[in-house]
């Protein structure tokens, strides 16, 4: 990886979920390849993708060729190429090669038999001539533009007839290989040097409509054949790019702009997003397949061209994906394609980005740009997003309409702010001004030590959610700190627990027997800092947070059919037993009793109150309420 790769990666893959089977990206500027990348659950990420519709310029360009040679006219009617043509509609014979490269043609839409298959299609023009006898137009050709695959399939029928050339031959000899893009072919002339990538668990897709949806290309290829746009190019004259660049589209409805903005097989010759300034006659082509979804963006302004494809379990618009890349693409270049967010300033990113604590929440700050991410980070689990892309504007952060983010500083101490029209309160504090005194030796033993809730009420509705247990660790991001994980909920549904950092200290002074919480947040964000008192009763060790009683795990018998109330109740405490091996069935619930099993997290996995099916476990713990 280049320099910029490297900055762009984390950003690509943090676009995509984990679980993503491939995505991959190129951008070229000035007909040089500055940045490209793959990754993705299947280890074949970095070969070729299916663009689907982006195949329609391919096809277009194949028919200018033909145009510039004078074996067909934009304007003369397709049966003329196509003697079998034929529909259940006369005005099918006014259906020319422009309406049907501009959706313009009437057709139907898509003739799915054998469009998308596990292998090549066979006799595919034979579907496709018997599906058209029996077809008729929905309107007459000509009269507006909606969206048909119908006329690109034509478009490549009249190239094959034309030339005498197997189509997917043609666009090997005569488009691709000529612009040195060996990988992008079609299903019936795969290019085995490049592996091709599918999604996880489903077999490889080839697509039948191969003029309306087959190429097959690794973004580095599908860049080379964006640049024909932008560059003197040895397969098309400029004369024929100009025709196919402007807009060609129409409509019949008063304020309909996208529709009459459609090229010559381009889905837009002048496309905008509104938050970037990518300039004038940006030309876009998207591609969808029941496998894979692509963009080709040739932005002339800059003389870029984007190039992104994903598998569909991404999870994310890829052409977001890839407008966000170009971005710090042309960020690193010096020049804020934003059109409403400014960088910020790499004072304020150096002092504020980093590590913030509420009560209970660790949060990872993050500046890329002009755009602020912010992730719930535990000491134990994965990481998530909480608020993703807020803009930087006006010194404060773009969250949602009425109200912002910000950052401040009071008496040496940072601050993560929020705002709601205009009133300010503090989210949280960065981690390294919350002062932790040197942990005593005797508080380290407690680092491992598991407890769980012992006193749960019958009815009782608060507990089972949010506080099953605690478990006590520390962390080398808080040094000094003991961190207690208070377990979160798995039902009615699973929940995040919490992660409180506390300490011995009270006043200054260290205590025996006490951890409290450290924060000094006013407002929201400091309510509910735990008290944790600890106490030894037979030799056995408990604590008491938040009203509840908890014992050490360590302590606990282990659960070998016990009923209710076989032992005596002492200070009205659950029966509360280690499950050691597989638990196959519950004992029956009396009136006015419950059941709750937990699993070695100390999270509930099933309560009789609220559960309606026992899943039997290997291991954990259970309370007879």
């Amino acid at each position: 990886m280049n320099k910029l790769e490297e900055r762009l990666q984390p950003i690509f893959q943090a676009s995509f979920p984990p679980v993503v089977s491939s995505a991959s990206y190129a951008v070229m500027i000035d007909g040089e390849i500055v940045a490209k990348a793959s990754f993705g659950r299947n280890e074949k990420h970095a070969g070729t993708y299916n663009i689907g519709s982006i195949t329609k310029v391919y096809t277009t360009v194949a028919i200018m060729q033909l145009v510039e040679r004078g074996l067909v006219e934009l304007d003369k009617p397709v049966y003329e190429y196509l003697p079998r043509f034929k529909m259940a509609d006369e005005r099918y014979k006014k259906i020319t090669l422009r309406h049907c490269l501009n959706h313009t043609s009437g057709m139907p839409g898509t003739q799915l038999r054998m469009l998308a298959a596990a292998t090549p299609r066979r006799h595919y023009y034979e579907d496709v001539y018997r599906y058209m006898e029996h077809a008729v137009l929905h309107s007459e050709p000509g009269l507006f533009s909606v969206y048909c695959n119908d006329g690109f399939t034509l478009a490549e029928m009249v190239v094959a007839e034309v030339t005498g050339m197997e189509y997917s031959a043609y666009c090997r000899d005569y488009i691709t290989e000529p612009i040195g893009a060996h990988s992008s072919r079609l299903p019936t002339q795969k290019n085995l040097d490049y592996p091709h990538t599918n999604m996880m668990d489903y077999p490889e897709e080839d697509l039948g409509a191969e003029g309306a949806g087959g190429i097959m290309t690794t973004m580095e290829d599908l860049c080379k054949f964006g640049q024909v746009f932008l560059a003197d190019s040895s397969i098309l004259s400029e004369k024929s790019k100009a025709e196919m660049n402007r807009p060609q589209g129409t409509t019949i409805i008063e304020g309909d702009v996208i529709s009459t903005i459609y090229g010559l097989g381009w889905d837009s010759v002048d496309h905008t997003i509104g938050e970037y300034d990518l300039g004038d006659h940006v030309l876009m082509k998207g591609g969808g397949t029941i496998h894979f979804s692509s963009r080709l963006l040739v932005i002339p302004k800059y003389n870029a061209v984007l190039a992104i494809s994903a598998t569909v379990d991404c999870g994310a618009p890829v052409e977001d994906v890839a407008l966000k890349l170009f971005a710090y693409t042309m960020l690193e270049r010096g020049t804020n394609i934003w059109t409403n967010y400014e960088p910020i300033p790499s004072e304020l990113k150096e002092k504020y980005e980093g590590l913030y604590v509420s009560a209970g929440t660790i949060l990872d700050v993050k500046a890329e740009g002009p755009f602020v991410n912010i992730m719930m980070s535990p000491c134990e689990g994965p990481a998530f997003p909480v608020y993703m892309n807020l803009g930087w504007k006006d010194g404060s952060l773009e969250w949602k309409r009425g109200y912002t983010m910000y950052f401040t500083e009071n008496a040496g101490k940072r601050y993560l702010m929020a705002s709601a029209y205009g009133k300010g309160a503090p989210s949280a504090i960065k981690a390294e001004d919350v002062h932790f005194d040197p942990l005593p030796e005797k508080w380290t033993q407690i680092f491992g030590k598991r407890y769980i809730v012992a006193d749960i009420l019958w009815d009782d509705l608060v507990a089972i959610p949010a506080y099953n247990g605690i478990r006590f660790i520390e962390n080398d991001r808080f040094p000094n700190a003991v961190i207690a994980c208070v377990s979160g909920g798995s039902i009615p549904k699973p929940g995040p627990g919490k992660e409180y950092l506390m300490t011995p200290y009270v006043n200054g002074a260290a205590t025996e027997n006490i951890l409290c919480g450290t924060l000094q947040l006013p407002n929201h964000a400091g309510r509910d800092q735990q008290t944790i008192w600890f106490y030894e009763k037979d030799g056995v060790s408990y604590i008491e947070c938040s009203g509840y009683t908890y014992v050490d795990t360590e302590s606990l018998e282990a659960y070998t059919g016990q009923d209710f109330a076989e032992r005596e109740v002492v200070d009205g405490l659950n029966q509360v037993y280690a499950i050691k091996e597989k638990l196959e069935n519950l004992p029956e619930v009396p009136e006015g009793r419950r059941i709750v099993v937990f699993n070695d997290g100390l999270s509930v996995i099933y309560d009789s109150m609220i559960s309606k099916n026992y899943t039997p476990v290997e291991s954990g713990f259970i309370s007879l309420v």
